[in-house]
Formats: structure tokens, C-alpha cells, sequence
């Protein structure tokens, strides 16, 4: 590659235009540039072909307004500290793409949807919530008008006959907007621009070729000699491909999150349709699991050894890619096994209800400790319970619930109960022992008792807060009971699934089962693939 011996000493350039003061980075701050984006940014540079890029940066062959919106990204990751200068320099870059993209009139062109998504990344760097939220509408009208998102719909094909490796570009372009767009609907609460079942776009595929092949016109050594391998290497040899997984994951993080969202909305609750949809998302989230988290796990002695080896070159950028998607995969993972269980500790209406507003001046928190003799409830509260019975009472809830709990090595204590079970058919925490000594009809009878008990109790007392752990215990169990050995058939009418707060039906449960089979087989043939 050409050294700029100029830009070692200033690591500016006069720009090619005349009339704008802004300074242009040296082709070999451009060469840092480039290679570090994948790594820091992997869904907003899904489509990037680094040849491709490199070449049309160091020409200005691209459009302006995606020109300076790649600068705006990229020149923070070049140095580990910038100077004030620097980073003006770099909103210099946001706010001038940003101009020329709401004075584009061609929103169709997938370069003006990309520069959106490369400049959402940036401003939510920078927190800058307004120029964020247009830039979302811009990209979102972008899909919208351009359809991107029926790119593969046979029609669309026929009629404007793109080449394989446009179809494949635009088709990168639109999974990288449909990251931030599942982003925004997640952390932003927004409704999704394109809603999953109208989307006719194939995934990503042949990643490696497609980073590092096709054509290479500049003469950068390392460039050109991973542009050969790309194009010569048979795809059987090709690193596994990552891209097809990450959209997958945020495929199935959006499914979470709108179950989450609309779970215990009144106007729209449907008690067999929730638990349905529940036990469908923790089998989709135990595949997850089992085919990209664990196999994919994340090796940090290998991102220090080839940080050390390879620094400031492609093959760190090709190592390293792959470790952070692998992490994203984990961290996908962790955030929909939460949700999932958040949604599940608001089930209780009333329970996050503050009582310290009812409390006399000067009770304080001596409220919860107060012992009474004149007892007038048989059920235990802070205020009609005596501190001996109190601790008998508990000490006996506490033997019920943890049965196993003389087996248990000393030191564990209460971690018992909340700690994964490998053999487990759920991620969700729940006790170790569920589903494996107690019966089914038990684990329904000690769940309406204590869930009949807790509406009798006041909110946030300590008592209340017991109950809710029991009660949050045998319906975890209960859910297991379904997943793993049902004993709720029609033989043993004893033992139907009839929860008072979700009022179960199995019939109707195996038939909106069956009606929904396509969806199962849909995202069962993404897995495979």
C-alpha cells in the first residue's frame, strides 16, 4: 500500500473539494478505519465488502452523504484517547452526512438506508436522542418506500433483475436496519417498522466470500492476498458463517420482546393463549442454547493472543469478528432469559403497591417488626404474629419448600433455590428440585394454598414477600410439570390444569397448538440452517 508520508506527520488532508474546510483522514488512518468497523460495530457492518470499501473510500467513489457518515463511525476507534479537536472533528462528520442525507432525494438507494444505520450507531454512541429519532423515521420510511423488505418475493425479482451480489448487498443493507429496528422496539418501546410475517428476504449468507472476495482494485498487500483465499477457498473451508445466526437471534429476541410487552395487557390477556405461547418461547430459547450459545462460546485467551499478534491488520479483524458475534450470541441469550422471568414476577396484581404511605408518623420500619397479642388472623402477618410463632411458621415454610435441603453441602444455604439445574428442561431460575419429587397434583394444591394465602396478606411486608417466593416456586414447577411429564389428561380429571389466575384449557390449548405449526416448522428450518 501507498504510505502517505505527509499524513504520518499530520493525519489530515486537504479535502478533494473545494469550499469544505473539513479535514479528510490520510489513507492510512482510512486503512485503520476500515478494519477496525467490523469488530466494533458487527450488525452495522453487515454488508460491508472490505475491498470494495477500502477502494471507494480512498477515491471518494461513494456519495457524499455516506462518505462522511462512514468517517463519522469509524474515526473514533483509530486512537484511544481523542483530543478535544478530534472529537469536534468527528461531529464535524455526523452533522455534515446527516445534511446531505435529508437533502437526498433517492431514499431508495440502499447507500441511503445503510448511512441511516451507520448513523444510528453513531448517535446512540453519542446519546443524541433527537437526531436519532429522525434518523430512524428516515430509514424506516427508506424500507418502506423501497419495499427492501419483499427483496426476495419472486415478483420483485423478475421485474428488476438484480445481479446475485446486488440482491445479496441490499439484502445485508435491510437485516442491519432490521437489528436497530428490533434495538428500538426493545430499549425505546416503539412498534416495529416491518412486522416479521411480511418479510420475503432470504438471510445472509457465505460471509467469508463475501467480507474479503469479488473484486480487489487496490494494491494493499494483506488485502489483496485475503481477496484471493476468499475467492479461490471452497466454500466447504469457509469459516462458519455468523451473520445467518445473528439474525436468527434477533429474530427470536423480538418475538420475546412482544410477548413480554403485550403478556398481561386485560383488553388482549388470554390465559391458554399465554401459557401456550410461554412453553413454545423457553423451547425456542433451550434450541437457542443448545445450537449457537454453547457450541459458540467465547474464547478470551484467543481475542488476547490475537490482539497481541495481529494488531491494526486484517486477520485480527477476521479472528476478532468472530468472537464478538459469538459474544453478542451470549449476551442475546442472558437478556431473553431475563425478560422472559421479569415477565413472570409481575404477574401479581397489587404487589409492587407501597403501604408506607398508610403508616402512622414515627412507625417507620417498625412496622414490619411489631409483635401483637391480641391476634384476631390465623394467617401470619408482621403485625398479628408473635416473633416465636412467626420464626416456627417459617422455619416449617422453609423445610416444605427446600425438601432436599438436608443434602446440600455446607455453605449453600438459600443459593440453593436459586441456581440453573442442568438437567432442567427450562433456562429460567427455578429451584433445583422442581419436577423431580414432588408430584404434579401436589405442586397445584401447595400453589393454591399459598396463592390463596398471599391475597389475604398486606403488600410489602415480609410475610407477603415469603408467600410471593412460594408462590413464584410452584408455578415455575407447574410450568415444568407441562414440559417435561404432564400428568394434566383427560384420565386423571383429578389433576386438570386450572389454575384460577390462568385458567387453563387443554383442549383448546392442543388446538391453537396445532394451528400454529407453521410458525414452529418456520423458525425449526432457520435453526437447521
Amino acid at each position: 500500500m501507498e504510505r502517505n508520508t505527509k499524513g504520518q506527520q499530520n493525519p489530515f488532508k486537504k479535502p478533494k473539494i473545494s469550499g469544505n474546510e473539513i479535514p479528510l483522514p490520510t489513507n492510512e488512518l482510512l486503512e485503520k478505519m476500515i478494519f477496525a468497523l467490523p469488530i466494533s460495530f458487527p450488525t452495522t457492518m453487515m454488508p460491508v465488502r472490505i475491498p470494495e470499501l477500502y477502494h471507494k473510500m480512498k477515491n471518494r467513489l461513494y456519495p457524499d452523504f455516506f462518505y462522511f457518515s462512514i468517517l463519522a463511525l469509524g474515526h473514533g476507534l483509530c486512537k484511544d484517547i481523542l483530543t478535544d479537536k478530534e472529537k469536534n472533528l468527528a461531529s464535524e462528520y455526523e452533522i455534515k452526512s446527516f445534511k446531505l442525507l435529508k437533502q437526498e432525494t433517492d431514499i431508495k438507494n440502499p447507500l441511503y438506508l445503510w448511512a441511516c444505520v451507520i448513523l444510528l450507531a453513531r448517535f446512540d454512541h453519542v446519546n443524541n436522542h433527537p437526531i436519532n429519532n429522525t434518523l430512524f423515521m428516515m430509514a424506516s420510511s427508506s424500507v418502506r418506500v423501497s419495499k427492501i423488505y419483499q427483496l426476495d418475493f419472486r415478483k420483485i425479482i423478475v421485474r428488476i433483475k438484480y445481479t446475485e451480489e446486488e440482491l445479496e448487498f441490499r439484502r445485508r443493507v435491510f437485516w442491519s436496519f432490521y437489528a436497530f429496528d428490533r434495538g428500538n422496539m426493545s430499549f425505546a418501546g416503539s412498534f416495529p417498522t416491518i412486522q416479521d410475517r411480511d418479510i420475503v428476504v432470504n438471510l445472509p449468507k457465505n460471509d467469508f466470500f463475501w467480507r474479503y472476495g469479488g473484486e480487489c482494485k487496490e494494491g494493499h498487500p494483506e488485502l489483496v492476498l485475503w481477496n484471493h483465499i476468499a475467492n479461490n477457498l471452497d466454500i466447504s473451508q469457509h469459516p462458519k458463517e455468523k451473520h445467518k445466526e445473528l439474525t436468527k437471534t434477533l429474530y427470536l429476541h423480538g418475538k420475546v420482546i412482544l410477548f413480554a410487552r403485550r403478556r398481561w395487557i386485560k383488553k388482549v390477556y388470554d390465559p391458554d393463549d399465554d401459557n401456550g405461547q410461554l412453553i413454545r418461547l423457553i423451547q425456542n430459547l433451550n434450541n437457542y442454547r443448545d445450537n449457537m450459545v454453547i457450541p459458540n462460546s467465547v474464547n478470551f485467551e484467543k481475542i488476547k493472543e490475537v490482539h497481541e499478534k495481529y494488531e491494526n491488520t486484517l486477520r485480527m479483524g477476521i479472528d476478532m469478528e468472530i468472537q464478538m458475534l459469538n459474544y453478542i450470541f451470549n449476551q442475546m441469550h442472558n437478556s431473553m432469559k431475563i425478560v422472559l422471568y421479569q415477565s413472570e414476577m409481575v404477574r401479581m396484581k397489587g404487589r409492587t403497591e407501597d403501604t408506607s404511605e398508610n403508616l402512622s408518623p414515627g412507625q417507620g420500619y417498625q412496622y414490619f417488626f411489631t409483635d401483637s397479642e391480641d391476634s384476631s388472623s390465623d394467617i401470619p402477618t408482621s403485625k398479628n404474629t408473635n416473633m416465636k410463632e412467626s420464626y416456627k411458621r417459617n422455619y416449617e415454610l422453609y423445610n416444605e419448600t427446600g425438601d432436599t435441603s438436608e443434602n446440600l453441602s455446607p455453605g449453600q444455604g438459600y443459593q440453593y433455590f436459586f441456581t440453573d439445574s442442568e438437567d432442567s428442561s427450562s433456562d429460567i431460575p427455578t429451584s433445583k428440585n422442581t419436577n423431580t419429587k414432588g408430584s404434579y397434583k401436589r405442586n397445584y394444591e401447595l400453589y393454591n394454598e399459598y396463592s390463596q394465602a398471599l391475597k389475604k396478606l398486606q403488600p410489602n411486608t415480609i410475610h407477603s414477600f415469603l408467600y410471593q417466593h412460594l408462590v413464584d416456586v410452584y408455578s415455575s414447577r407447574i410450568v415444568d410439570d407441562i414440559l417435561t411429564n404432564p400428568v394434566n389428561n383427560q384420565s386423571n380429571p383429578s389433576t386438570s390444569f386450572s389454575i384460577p389466575s390462568t385458567s387453563y384449557n387443554s383442549h383448546s390449548f392442543i388446538k391453537r397448538v396445532e394451528s400454529e405449526e407453521d410458525e414452529d416448522e418456520e423458525w425449526s428450518k432457520m435453526m437447521r440452517h
